[in-house]
């Protein structure tokens, strides 16, 4: 929060009540001060650290303790919402003494740090407003908000209705920028204007990993998650559906939360190169087995050449399950699985 900080030198004894409550950096302050003779509490007063007003002013009770019978007037102003005012030791030295409160200070670096209560708009609230706003200027409303403010936040008086005016609106339909004046509460001609810049942009959702792999480790339902990206930013091989990535394995290691390409994944290898395999052969109603050793690695479908074991012929086959090939049927089957 942005921080107000009274500051009070020397003239402030000189100057009297008027000037000790008439500045306080750029918060306005009443120039109220008590009529007649000031009566003096018996027990000493104690300042408040920290204070959390929740009017728009300040009273002599708010910043000290046993404040006595002008505990409830009006000091100053308080703070905007959001911000906060910080009163040293000359200012309430001199207020004690204007409102004849029993209070000294302890120390030089005594002081009361007044922050008004408040409740915070947050950037997706705001956000909500102008996407309103620019679908009113003619904005594709399929088209995604995306706000230059990174830390956008209004304040608002804790006891009011979250709102937000939109003023001063420029929309660019050319290339969907627009720039913008927010403020909170709508309607509230004293309220901050935050200038908000941004644009609208068409996204995607794709699916991406939750978690690093590592080459080799298979893909389930529950490692994707979702993210949008800007469509003119996805490269043509990126994935966009999770049927793709299920059950699939990677290729190479493949960091989570990022695009996931086309290349970076294939069906999971079920004969590794150079191992031992089973070769099947269904010929009518008989079925031949043989072994052989994969010259070539291979996932489900995939044809690959294998070598007999016992023959050292090789021939085609078609991976079928994890160690099992199928002949391909050759005009001699038989032969290649002697």
């Amino acid at each position: 929060m942005k921080i107000s900080t009274v500051i009070l030198g020397a003239a402030l004894f000189i100057l009297g009540p008027l000037a000790a409550f008439g500045q306080t950096a750029g918060v306005g302050v009443p120039s109220t001060a008590p009529s007649g003779p000031a009566s003096v509490p018996a027990a000493p007063a104690l300042i408040r650290d920290n204070v959390i007003v929740k009017d728009n002013v300040i009273r002599v009770g708010d910043l000290f303790t046993n404040a006595g019978p002008n505990a409830d007037k009006v000091i100053a102003y308080a703070p905007n919402p959001g911000r906060k005012a910080i009163y040293d030791v000359q200012w309430l030295a001199r207020a004690a003494q204007i409102y004849g409160v029993h209070w000294r200070p302890m120390s030089m670096r005594d002081r009361v740090i007044v922050e008004r209560a408040s409740r915070v708009i947050s950037r997706s609230e705001i956000e909500d407003y102008l996407l309103s706003s620019l679908i009113g200027a003619g904005a594709d409303p399929d088209l995604k908000l995306e706000v230059s403010n990174s830390a956008l936040k209004l304040y608002i008086p804790q006891e009011d209705a979250p709102s937000v005016a939109v003023e001063d609106l420029n929309f660019d339909p050319m290339n969907n920028r627009f720039s913008a004046f927010v403020s909170a509460p709508a309607g509230d001609p004293s309220a901050p204007r935050v200038r908000v810049v941004g644009r609208m942009v068409r996204v995607a959702d794709i699916p991406v990993l939750n978690r690093s792999l590592r080459p080799g480790d298979i893909i389930r339902k529950d490692d994707i998650s979702w993210i949008q990206v800007e469509t003119n930013r996805l490269q043509r091989n990126v994935l966009t559906d999770a049927g793709g990535l299920i059950g699939m394995a990677a290729r190479r290691g493949i960091r989570a939360r990022l695009p996931v390409r086309g290349t970076d994944v294939r069906r999971p290898v079920l004969v590794p190169k150079g191992s031992l395999v089973t070769m099947i052969l269904h010929m009518h109603s008989m079925t031949l087995t043989a072994k052989g050793r994969a010259l070539e690695a291979g996932s489900l479908g995939d044809a690959i050449r294998v070598a007999n074991t016992h023959s050292n012929t090789i021939i085609d086959a078609t991976v079928s399950a994890s160690g099992t090939v199928s002949v391909t049927i050759t005009p001699a089957p038989t032969i290649a699985l002697r």
